[in-house]
């Protein structure tokens, strides 16, 4: 008998899909299960808390087999026999690993064929590619297989069907501009192809791709191959046979910072202090000499009266 399920849109957390014959979301454990489950660990936790292990709901998967999805990478390209560098590949081993000498008929008819196949090529993706359709995912832009086949469709229709008027070769010839059409005005204010698709990548996929191609030494924006970094002269110095000149520059260095203290310090003025004169100071020495004079010249005067 088949079941009947139904969507409640006034989920608590969103649209949930509930099984109609038992009212509950699908994968939810009855509340009668629940409840007989909740008392069998109270009891096995009573009897030994130790080494108790408590009863998990029965799940309607199994975890092992959960595995995380592997994100695809953000441009997918067409196999290789069906892009312009597998033709060109294809072409060129032709000419180059062929056992005679080639004629100029046999180049050019194998220079036919490489137009020829990408002509079919080109049909074939256009054929394939479905037109953008809101309620289709398969026709989205953003799919890295609808990625891939613009990019190569892109690439085949520039080699296949270049601009009738070459400004280059014009230029070679003549030294003069030709001037660009209101077309080609147009035509060169519009983004190209890689930049509509680059710039509607998500954050992620940008890294994902910018990481790939700075692997292989390109720029994942632009495409242009990444500078590469000069290496830096490592110095190799031997510490045995140096080692009376490091302690000479160490020794220079340490004057060079002493001198730019000393010169960051106010000049000093120094003093001459006199040697103070040893024994009796010289002034009481002169005032008792004054004195003594002065009692001779008595004594002389009252021996004379």
């Amino acid at each position: 008998m088949a079941r009947n399920f139904h969507i409640d849109y006034g989920a608590k957390d969103g649209p949930n899909l509930i099984d109609g014959d038992t009212g509950l979301e699908v994968g939810a454990e009855p509340q009668q299960n629940k409840v007989v489950r909740q008392l069998t660990n109270l009891k096995n936790y009573g009897r030994d808390p130790v080494n108790y292990k408590p009863i998990q709901p029965t799940l309607p998967f199994n975890p092992e087999e959960i595995k995380p999805a592997k994100r695809p990478f953000p441009i997918k390209k067409p196999f290789i026999s069906d892009t312009k560098e597998g033709i060109d590949f294809y072409t060129k081993t032709l000419k180059e690993e062929a056992t005679h000498k080639l004629s100029p008929q046999e180049n050019a008819n194998i220079d036919k064929m490489n137009r020829d196949m990408k002509r079919s090529v080109l049909k074939d993706h256009i054929k394939t590619l479905k037109p953008f359709d809101n309620l289709d995912r398969s026709t989205y832009p953003s799919r890295p297989e609808v990625r891939g086949k613009l990019l190569e469709i892109d690439k085949l229709e520039k080699d296949l069907y270049p601009p009738k008027r070459d400004h280059f070769k014009h230029f070679t010839k003549t030294g003069e501009f030709l001037e660009p059409t209101k077309e080609e005005i147009r035509r060169s204010k519009l983004p190209s192809t890689w930049d509509v698709i680059y710039q509607n990548m998500t954050p992620l996929e940008k890294g994902q791709w910018n990481a790939e191609q700075r692997k292989k030494g390109m720029n994942g924006k632009t495409g242009d191959l990444l500078p590469k970094e000069e290496a830096k002269e490592i110095i190799d110095i031997n510490l045995n046979n140096n080692i009376e000149d490091i302690r000479q520059i160490r020794r220079d260095a340490e004057t060079l910072r002493q001198m730019s203290r000393d010169a960051e310090l106010p000049e000093r003025k120094f003093e001459i202090k006199k040697e103070e004169p040893a024994g009796l100071h010289e002034t009481f020495t002169k005032d008792r000499l004054i004195i003594g004079d002065i009692l001779k010249q008595i004594e002389e005067d009252n021996e004379k009266i």
